[in-house]
């Protein structure tokens, strides 16, 4: 049997599902599924009726980690009123990182 062949078959398919793998850690969620996102996680907190997002992610240091993030708002009902909350999602993983009533 030779080995060669089976040996470079490997290689090769070891190298593209890495390829693959760093490709995939670094695409962005759309804006929607980051708002959704966004939404989904404040749902047990605050009644959201409506919400915004800026299409454009940007670059962000916290903590001393760099972030690409998404920056939106959203309105929520609490009792008769209508308050407004900004928020910073991770354009990466979705995760909110900061919610601020307005």
């Amino acid at each position: 049997m030779k080995w060669k062949p089976l040996i470079l078959g490997f290689v090769v398919g070891m190298t593209s599902q890495l390829v693959y793998q760093k490709r995939k850690e670094k695409q962005l969620l759309t804006p929607e599924k980051a708002l959704q996102s966004v939404k989904k996680s404040v749902k047990s907190d605050l009644d959201v009726n409506n919400g915004w997002i800026y299409l454009t992610p940007t670059d962000m240091k916290r903590y001393g980690i760099s972030y690409n993030v998404y920056q939106g708002g959203v309105t929520a009902n609490q009792g008769n009123e209508k308050k407004h909350y900004d928020f910073i999602v991770d354009a990466q993983t979705g995760t909110l990182l900061e919610l601020q009533s307005q």
